[in-house]
């Protein structure tokens, strides 16, 4: 989860018509006070409707009210949640420079690729002037310089975490494999022999033999013993889903077709060079760094909850 989408609430949708009066709340009042702050009937309306146009939730649907208020208790609890982070912020004094705000909006404004004057129809037509945009852009940014100053830059994810989350999920840890490998010249001969070389009908050092074009065809595609970090990545993979003896299906390795045979294993690696390569392990902390940010993030909140007088009204 990206900490962008955590906190924002802002929608460049143009609203339908009929969303004009979908909620029961008057547009005019309170629907909510943080430590003594307000939030307006019409901020919560708005983003209901946002949230409708999302959802592809019109009148026609005959659980349209109770959907409505459903979202109602949702979103006032994320306006809630914002509006706590912005109360901290300010008190630790916690802002947004005016180089890093128009550097935010013109990266959008790129990635949209319209001129700035088209980017800035649309958001009208969103009923937002320019300076209302910017000023919502503002507001995000500091709740996320807040998060990253009290929360993400304490979030740390160890090897010892990473290599628990690999065993965890089926991830081969040997230190060491022995495997033979079988690079067939075609899908042809590739569907001669596969199946029976998995179920063990064939002998795989004589197949290989007779048709591998990979290294030691001689020696029955023999590779010897190989740290498993140091295969290649197709090779690594499917020797991670086998036991030792058994014959991985076919699988694509380079221009060709192959199938490896775990031989053995050696002992179990105690640090994780010695498991997976540089991908996996980038793809596994980055997996974990998402997971303890929205809990950190979730828990930070409660928090700032446990301290701040909130008045949500009906």
């Amino acid at each position: 989860m990206k900490l962008k989408h955590i906190l924002l609430v802002l929608g460049l949708s143009l609203l339908p018509l009929q969303y004009e009066n979908a909620t029961a709340a008057p547009r005019a009042g309170i629907a909510a006070t943080v430590n003594g702050e307000m939030i307006s009937t019409l901020d919560l309306e708005n983003a209901i409707k946002r949230e409708l146009v999302i959802r592809q939730i019109t009148k026609e649907n005959p659980q349209f009210q109770k959907m409505v208020a459903e979202l109602r208790k949702q979103i006032i609890n994320v306006l809630v949640d914002e509006k706590l982070l912005l109360i901290e912020a300010k008190s630790k004094s916690v802002s947004v420079s005016e180089e890093q705000l128009d550097a935010e909006i013109k990266n959008t404004i790129k990635r949209t690729g319209l001129s700035e004057s088209a980017f800035y129809e649309k958001v009208a037509e969103t009923g937002l002037s320019e300076k209302g945009y910017k000023d919502k852009i503002r507001t995000s940014l500091i709740t996320q310089n807040l998060l990253r100053r009290d929360v993400l830059r304490k979030i740390i994810i160890s090897d010892d975490e990473v290599l628990a989350f690999y065993q965890s999920n089926g991830g081969n840890t040997a230190s060491t494999v022995e495997v033979a490998l079988i690079v067939y010249p075609s899908v042809d001969v590739a569907s001669r022999h596969g199946a029976a070389l998995q179920s063990g009908k064939s002998n795989f050092r004589k197949i290989a033999q007779s048709v591998s074009i990979g290294p030691n065809a001689d020696k029955g595609g023999s590779l010897g013993e190989i740290s498993l970090a140091d295969l290649a990545a197709p090779i690594q993979f499917q020797v991670q889903k086998l036991e030792a003896g058994e014959v991985s299906n076919i699988f694509s390795l380079g221009d060709n077709e192959a199938q490896i045979m775990l031989i053995s294993e050696g002992g179990a690696a105690d640090t994780l060079l010695g498991v997976m390569d540089d991908a996996t392990r980038a793809q596994i902390t980055e997996r974990l760094r998402q997971q303890k940010m929205s809990e950190r993030v979730a828990e930070y909140i409660i928090q700032l909850k446990n301290k701040a007088i909130i008045n949500i009204r009906d």
